[in-house]
């Protein structure tokens, strides 16, 4: 009698350990894309919050422009947290985006509009982050809004922006 295992044998073996092994690096990774997809949507929601509590401490019906805020055009949200009278006591620990480029960015220039359908819509205050896949943005959406487009709701995209639009009205 022969002692150990034919080649044959060895093989097969190998092979289904390569196979279960690949099924369990696709779950891993598509278990990481839904866990950044989530992160962002959850900096997201900080940073509206942050803005509407800024928003009842000052006693103010809407965010302030970018101008009035003094803090340049489209500062990052890392620039208002860390200015005092803005951000920094409603919003202690900075998010970072893990989609795109990285960088929370704040828009209220008071102008510009998008379309929804026929009508257009002004766009107001806006949280977006640059670089951002399609694919990443249709995540979000379906998440956020579900309505299966990035033209209306709360989700947009312009270009590579993803845009968070803030209801900042009070």
């Amino acid at each position: 009698m022969k002692k150990g295992f034919t080649l044959i044998e060895l093989l097969v073996v190998i092979s289904i350990i390569a196979l279960l092994s690949s099924i369990v690096l696709a779950s891993i990774n598509s278990a990481r894309d839904k866990a950044r997809i989530s992160e962002t949507i959850q900096n997201l929601r900080a940073i509206e919050t942050a803005f509407s509590l800024y928003l009842t401490d000052k006693q103010l019906a809407r965010v302030p422009s970018e101008s009035a805020l003094g803090a340049g055009a489209n500062p990052t949200i890392q620039t208002l947290a860390n200015n005092s009278n803005i951000l920094k006591p409603f919003l202690p620990n900075v998010p970072t985006a893990s989609v795109g480029n990285g960088l929370f960015r704040y828009d209220n220039d008071g102008g510009g509009s998008f379309r929804c359908g026929t009508d257009a819509v002004n766009a107001g205050t806006s949280i977006f982050v640059s670089g951002v896949s399609i694919s990443d943005a249709n995540k979000i959406n379906a998440v956020i809004d579900g309505d299966g487009t990035l033209s209306c709701g709360k989700i947009r995209i312009n270009g590579s922006d993803l845009l968070w639009a803030i209801d900042d009205a009070r």
